[in-house]
């Protein structure tokens, strides 16, 4: 079996440039403003809480693209169609990605604010964070695979990007609890679906949750 031909492999300078732009912008930026699970004390400026305040918007760049490549991607299984669609595929991948850094930065400076706090919260943060990051790996993972024509590698980012995406969406439904209130998703679904949904969401919101304090002794 001849070994596959890596001089005719197109250069991706400019994706790997901006990948390792959007990882080195990402860490720097949670070293700066690290996320925060306790009510915030002290000042912030005025300036990051005006960017923090776009955060509403910004998701929404993210949560297109992403999904428009878990699509994009179901036409890339076989080679034919990577070859087709494999560049689209990691543009967007970029563009999904890019966003999500936008996304989880200025949520970070929206917490600044104060007033968010509890299990809703603090799983839409660290959802959203791990989400983030899976995506990221995600870019150097496809990078990688198409550079090499690797098959199997590129099985794996697949599977990352899915992963990733998927705790990107389940933290965002704690984002939408916040906004809209526990019960907007599950309101209106049918049986048994909602009791099941119903069920999961309190089974992950037991991890965030704080123990509550136990009740003062009464002295006799």
């Amino acid at each position: 079996m001849s070994s596959p031909d890596f001089s005719s492999t197109p250069s991706r300078t400019g994706s790997w440039l901006l990948a390792l732009l959007l990882i080195l912008g990402y860490v720097a930026a949670l070293l700066a403003f690290p996320p925060r699970y306790e009510p915030v004390t002290g000042e912030i400026s005025s300036l990051l809480l005006f960017f923090g305040r776009f955060h509403p918007i910004l998701l929404h760049l993210p949560v297109g693209a992403l999904a428009l490549l878990c699509v994009m991607e179901l036409g890339c299984l076989t080679r034919a169609g990577e070859e087709k669609l494999g560049a689209a595929a990691l543009l967007t991948l970029l563009v999904g990605a890019a966003g999500s850094v936008f996304a989880v930065i200025a949520g970070i400076l929206l917490s600044r604010e104060g007033g968010f706090e509890g299990a809703n919260f603090n799983l839409h943060q660290t959802l959203a964070l791990i989400g983030t990051s899976g995506v990221l790996l995600a870019v150097v993972v496809r990078l990688l695979a198409m550079s090499r024509d690797n098959r199997e590698l590129m099985h794996a980012y697949r599977a990352l990007f899915y992963l990733s995406f998927g705790l990107m969406g389940l933290g965002a439904h704690f984002g939408g609890n916040m906004s809209h209130g526990s019960k907007y998703l599950t309101q209106h679904a049918p049986e048994p679906l909602k009791s099941r949904m119903i069920g999961m969401e309190k089974w992950l919101l037991s991890f965030a949750e704080k123990p509550k304090p136990a009740p003062a002794a009464v002295v006799p």
